[in-house]
């Protein structure tokens, strides 16, 4: 039975744009802890407005608490993009393209707000731009390409995929230069 390199196929050391990549990725954990943050400082502007004398030792306490959780966040939801920074390193994979998909979606830069939208059309209303998306399906996995990659690849072409080591985080895809055979793939019993 032939299966497509379940085990790494290289390993190899992260480039300058993975590193950017990874570091993307990492933004939604401060995301969370800001969020944290940010309840627990309405949480101390409501306990001031409602009690008059203040129970200090209680607001630090409360202070410190969330402080600590927002900590805990960041670490424990960016823990895999960290490690896979320490190791500097990222694997490929063989994989052989199930489909290609490309549609229209449409996005806006900023959330419409309609009332200030009719107020003031040229600040605030938002028109949404049509960005053109092209997918590679792989595994059952949908993965975005650039428009280079897609215009190059066909159905049931065979690429080489970046992945970090220890988050899996994509990376990157790149054409495989010369034709891959049943000859040519590793086979395990």
């Amino acid at each position: 039975m032939i299966y497509l390199l379940l085990q790494p196929f290289a390993i190899m050391k992260l480039t300058e744009e993975d590193i950017r990549i990874i570091k993307e990725e990492k933004r939604m954990g401060i995301v969370f802890s800001t969020c944290i943050l940010s309840l627990g400082l309405l949480v101390d502007v409501v306990y001031l407005v409602v009690n008059r004398p203040a129970n200090w030792t209680f607001l630090i306490s409360l202070n410190l608490g969330f402080i600590v959780l927002s900590l805990l966040c960041l670490f424990l939801t960016n823990r895999k993009l960290n490690n896979d920074l320490k190791s500097g390193i990222k694997i490929t994979r063989l994989e052989k393209i199930q489909k290609k998909e490309d549609y229209t979606d449409y996005v806006g830069d900023l959330v419409p707000i309609p009332v200030l939208g009719n107020l003031f059309p040229r600040l605030w209303k938002q028109e949404l731009r049509p960005v053109l998306r092209m997918n590679l399906v792989i595994n059952g996995h949908r993965y975005e390409v650039d428009k280079e990659i897609f215009d190059r690849v066909k159905k049931e072409d065979f690429v080489i995929m970046y992945f970090t080591i220890h988050s899996y985080t994509f990376l990157g895809v790149e054409i495989v230069s010369k034709p891959v055979t049943s000859d040519s793939l590793s086979i395990h019993p």
